[in-house]
C-alpha cells in the first residue's frame, strides 16, 4: 500500500514487499539517531511513517506516544498547548497502537504509567492544569458518579449492558427514537460543530449542560439564570439558545427512561469507538477492586495495566518475558496505591 507524502526510500520499501523490513530498519535507526540530538519535533514524521508500514510494530508506537507526551509537550509555552501534546501521546497509543496491537503488555504498561505518573504524579510543572482537564472530559462523558460502592458499581453496569447499536436501542426503547429524532430537529438549527452527532462531542456538551444545572458555583454566580435568559439581548447568544434546547429535550420527566437508555448506549458507543475501552471491563474492575471514579487518572491506569496484564498473560508466558508481566503488575498495584490514597473525588468543572 503506497503511503501518501512519503519519501522514495518508503516508497521503494512498499514495492520491495519483503524487504520493508530494511526501510523500517532505517528509519528506526534514524529516528533514534534524531531523538539523541533532541530533535524532537522532526522524529514525528518519521516514527509516524513506521507505525504505517509495520503497525504491529509495537515499540514504536510507544516510542512515538511518549516523544509528544513527553519530550515535546515541555517544549510548549503555555499549560494548554502541553495537555494537547500530552493527549495526543496518549491517544496514538490508546485509540491506533493498541487497536493494532490488542495483546502488547508493553504498550498496555506504558498507557497506563502515562495516567499515573504524567496526569495524576506531580513531576510535570502542569499536573494541576491536567488532572483538572481530565476531570472535566469525563465528567462530561459519564457524568457525576454515585457516592458509595454498591451504587457505583451499578452505575457503571447500566452502560456495559448498553444495546451496543442503535437498532437495538430502538428495540429495547422504541420512545428513544422519538427522543433522536427530536434531538437532531431541535440542533438542526445551529451552526455545523453543535449539529447531533452520536459521538464524544454530543456527550461533553450535554455533560456541561448537565453541569451548569448541578453546580451550585453556576447558581451563585448566575450562569446558569444568565444562560436561561430570553430576552432579545440574549436571544441570539448560541450559548443560551444551546442551553435552553437541552433543557428542553432532557428536563421532560415523561422522556426520563428513554433518556437514561439513550445516554447509557451512546456512552458505551463512545467510550469503545473513541477511547478504545470496554465498558462491561470497566463494570468488572469497578465491581472488584473499588467504587472506581473514571475522572482519576489512576482509574485509567489501573484499567490498561489490568488490561494488559489479563490480556498478555498467556503471551508472555515463557521466562524471558516476565520481566514486563512485573512491570505491568508495578503500574496496577502503584494505581491502586494512589486510589487508596485519594481515590475520592469532589469536583465542580
Amino acid at each position: 500500500v503506497a503511503i501518501d507524502g512519503a519519501p522514495p526510500i518508503v516508497a521503494l520499501g512498499t514495492v520491495m514487499g519483503a524487504f520493508r523490513g530494511l526501510v523500517v530498519d532505517y528509519l528506526w535507526i534514524k529516528v533514534n539517531m534524531m531523538k539523541e540530538k533532541g530533535l524532537f519535533f522532526e522524529v514525528m514524521s518519521d516514527a509516524d511513517l513506521i507505525t504505517k508500514l509495520q503497525p504491529r510494530f509495537g515499540e514504536v508506537w510507544g516510542f512515538h506516544g511518549h516523544n509528544m507526551a513527553y519530550n515535546i509537550s515541555v517544549l510548549t509555552n503555555t499549560p494548554e498547548e502541553r495537555w494537547e501534546w500530552v493527549q495526543a501521546g496518549i491517544d496514538l497509543v490508546r485509540n491506533k497502537g493498541l487497536r493494532y496491537n490488542p495483546n502488547d503488555v508493553v504498550l498496555h504498561k506504558d498507557l497506563a504509567f502515562w495516567f499515573s505518573h504524567k496526569i495524576d504524579g506531580v513531576a510535570d510543572d502542569a499536573h494541576l492544569y491536567y488532572k483538572r482537564e481530565f476531570a472535566r472530559e469525563w465528567q462530561y462523558l459519564l457524568g457525576v458518579p454515585p457516592p458509595n460502592h454498591k451504587e457505583r458499581v451499578a452505575w457503571i453496569k447500566r452502560i456495559a449492558d448498553a444495546p451496543e447499536t442503535i437498532e437495538e436501542l430502538y428495540a429495547k426503547n422504541p420512545a428513544a427514537r422519538d427522543l433522536v429524532e427530536q434531538i437532531t430537529k431541535d440542533l438542526s438549527g445551529f451552526e455545523q460543530r453543535f449539529q447531533f452527532r452520536l459521538d464524544d462531542g454530543f456527550l461533553k456538551s450535554y455533560g456541561q449542560w448537565e453541569a451548569i444545572r448541578e453546580s451550585p458555583y453556576a447558581k451563585i454566580l448566575g450562569i446558569e439564570q444568565q444562560l436561561r435568559r430570553t430576552d432579545a439581548e440574549a436571544a441570539g447568544r448560541v450559548q443560551n439558545r444551546l442551553f435552553q434546547t437541552f433543557s428542553r429535550l432532557f428536563d421532560d420527566p415523561a422522556r426520563k427512561d428513554a433518556i437514561d437508555d439513550f445516554l447509557a448506549f451512546l456512552r458505551r458507543k463512545v467510550l469503545s469507538e473513541r477511547y478504545n475501552m470496554d465498558a462491561r471491563l470497566m463494570w468488572q474492575y469497578t465491581r472488584d477492586t473499588g467504587p472506581l471514579d473514571w475522572r482519576h487518572p489512576a482509574a485509567h491506569a489501573l484499567y490498561w495495566s489490568k488490561r494488559g496484564g489479563d490480556m498478555a498473560s498467556l503471551r508472555y508466558s515463557v521466562e524471558d518475558n516476565i520481566s514486563k508481566i512485573v512491570n505491568n503488575d508495578r503500574t496496577f498495584i502503584q494505581s491502586m496505591q494512589a486510589l487508596a490514597r485519594a481515590g475520592i473525588m469532589s469536583y465542580d468543572p
